[in-house]
């Protein structure tokens, strides 16, 4: 009886030890899933940091957006963006360096002085351990002043629409394809008001 029971708490160790581990790699796998969300989740906010540092910097802050840029997105990105309505892209890019360019060549043409990419919902696919699908909504502010017309004052209103596609590089998720669907684009109407200087 003794050598039935010693057989026995032997074995129930050895089972609870197996649970234990299965237990142990189960929430390893869901901390890394969990991780992963997360880093995939904030390539729109990278994005949008990546578009206001140009917004917020007149003829300038191409190298300062690429860097950010970077970060979250593969060098050799295809970036293409549409207007609804219009099936042929207004812009196309075979990677950060001409994307950049295009958006700097943009805001100069519009005298944009800064931008505020507005990040909202997002929806996260996993496609497979290494690739996924992000979807996110923005609405973004242009703000003009410095044309010496009636453009001065003006606010440009953007919503739009992303989809990215997202693979894991050297253990870092980044996007290596990007579409941007300009939903709308309203213009209002403000007046340029100078603050005084030295206050809070």
């Amino acid at each position: 009886h003794l050598a039935f029971l010693l057989l026995f708490l032997l074995t129930a160790c050895g089972v609870t030890a197996q649970n234990a581990d299965s237990r142990i790699t189960g929430l390893e796998v869901e901390l890394e899933r969990l991780q992963s969300e997360r880093a995939i989740l904030e390539i729109p906010e990278c994005f949008a940091l990546a578009m206001d540092t140009l917004g917020a910097s007149p003829a300038g802050g191409q190298a300062e957006a690429k860097a950010i840029m970077q970060e979250c997105y593969t060098d050799d990105a295809s970036i293409k963006a549409y207007i609804i309505g219009n099936p042929d892209p207004i812009l196309v890019a075979d990677n950060l360096d001409a994307f950049i360019s295009q958006i700097r060549a943009s805001f100069d043409r519009s005298a944009y002085v800064i931008t505020l990419h507005l990040m909202g919902n997002k929806k996260l696919s996993f496609m497979e351990d290494d690739t996924a699908k992000l979807l996110s909504r923005s609405i973004t502010p242009h703000f003009v002043n410095g044309t010496g017309t009636e453009r001065d004052g003006t606010v440009d209103l953007v919503p739009g629409r992303f989809e990215d596609e997202v693979v894991l590089v050297d253990g870092v998720w980044k996007s290596q394809k990007k579409t941007i669907y300009i939903d709308a684009f309203w213009i209002t109407k403000g007046t340029v008001v100078a603050l005084p200087s030295g206050g809070n």
